[in-house]
C-alpha cells in the first residue's frame, strides 16, 4: 500500500470540513510558537498491537485500521508543514484486551489482569511503528529515533504513572482504595471529570494515566504539544488535560485536533493542511510545496 495523497475537490473538502474539530486547538499559537523557535512535538499515529498480529507483532501496510490510515496521512502533512518538529508515537502494546483473570463463574474480572504479549512481539511491533512513520512520510527516511522522533510504549509508562500519582497526591488530588487509584479535583475545568480512575481495583493502569504521565519531564513545560486523534478520544483527552492543568502545563501549549476516522484520510489531512496554511501566512511563512 502506498501513502500518497489523493487530490480532493474544494467542494468535497468544504462539505466534509465539519468532520475535523479544531475547537481545542489554537493553531495560531501553535504556528507562532513554532516560528518563534519554541519546540513543537506532534502526535498523530498511536497504533494498538491488539489491532494487528498479536503473536508476532507484524503490521501489514495494506491492512491498517481506519484510525491509523488517518494518523499517517495527517502525520505526513504536518511533517511537511512543521519540518523541524519532533514526532511522537505513543504506541500500545500494553492493552491486549484478552483477560487473564476470571471469577468463580469463569467471567472475566473487570479491570483485572490481561494476557501479556511476548517480548519478541513487542519489539517487532516497535520496529513496525518506526517503519510506517518513515514509509508514510510522517518523518524523514533518515530520521533518527530519540532525536527526530520518539517511540513511547504504553507498557513503559507504568513507572511514570506511579510518579504522576505521587505528584498529583502532593497536590491533594488522589484517592486510594486498595489497588484502585482515583484522581479527584472538585475544581475541575470540566465538572464531568471531577473524579477520574487512574488504576483499576485489579491493579491495571488506564490509558489516561499512562498518557498523562508522558508529560511529567520538566522540559515539557518548554514544549508545545499538538495531538491529533479520533473524536472518540475526546473524553480521554479531557481527562488527560484535567491532570496536566493541575501540574502546571499551560493550555496555550497543549492542543488537540479531533477527526471522524470514517472520513477519507485525504479529506482530513487536506483540511488540516489548509488550516495550518492560514496561520503560516499570518506568520509570513511561504506555503509548503
Amino acid at each position: 500500500m502506498g501513502f500518497e495523497s489523493f487530490p480532493m475537490s474544494e467542494a468535497k473538502i468544504e462539505q466534509e470540513r465539519p468532520q475535523v474539530d479544531f475547537s481545542k486547538c489554537q493553531l495560531d499559537k501553535v504556528a507562532a510558537d513554532y516560528y518563534s523557535g519554541r519546540k513543537l512535538e506532534i502526535e498523530t499515529f498511536s497504533p494498538y498491537l491488539a489491532d494487528y498480529d498479536t503473536a508476532q507483532g507484524k503490521v501489514w501496510s495494506d491492512n491498517l485500521t481506519e484510525t491509523d490510515k488517518v494518523g499517517l496521512a495527517v502525520g505526513k502533512v504536518l511533517n511537511e508543514q512543521f519540518s523541524q518538529a519532533r514526532v511522537i508515537s505513543l504506541y500500545d502494546e500494553y492493552n491486549s484486551n484478552m483477560p487473564d483473570t476470571a471469577d468463580s463463574w469463569g467471567k472475566p474480572v473487570e479491570g483485572g489482569r490481561q494476557i501479556e504479549y511476548t517480548a519478541e512481539a513487542k519489539e517487532k511491533f516497535k520496529t513496525e511503528v518506526a517503519r510506517l512513520l518513515k514509509e508514510s512520510g510522517s518523518v524523514k527516511a533518515d530520521a533518527k529515533e530519540g532525536e527526530d522522533y520518539l517511540l513511547v510504549s504504553e507498557s513503559s509508562k507504568q513507572q511514570d504513572a506511579v510518579m504522576l500519582v505521587d505528584q498529583l497526591e502532593a497536590k491533594g488530588c488522589i484517592i486510594k482504595k486498595g489497588e484502585q487509584i482515583i484522581f479527584s479535583n472538585p475544581a475541575a475545568e470540566n465538572p464531568k471529570f471531577k473524579q477520574i480512575t487512574l488504576r483499576t481495583a485489579g491493579g491495571r493502569w488506564l490509558c489516561e494515566a499512562l498518557d498523562a504521565s508522558s508529560y511529567l519531564k520538566p522540559e515539557n513545560m518548554a514544549i508545545t504539544h499538538l495531538v491529533v486523534l479520533p473524536e472518540s478520544f475526546k473524553d480521554q483527552q479531557d481527562k488527560v488535560w484535567e491532570m496536566l492543568r493541575v501540574l502546571g502545563i499551560e493550555p496555550s501549549h497543549y492542543h488537540n485536533i479531533f477527526y471522524n476516522e470514517k472520513q477519507d484520510p485525504a479529506v482530513i489531512s487536506q483540511t488540516i493542511k489548509e488550516e495550518v496554511e492560514k496561520y503560516k501566512q499570518a506568520n509570513h511563512v511561504p506555503k509548503a510545496a
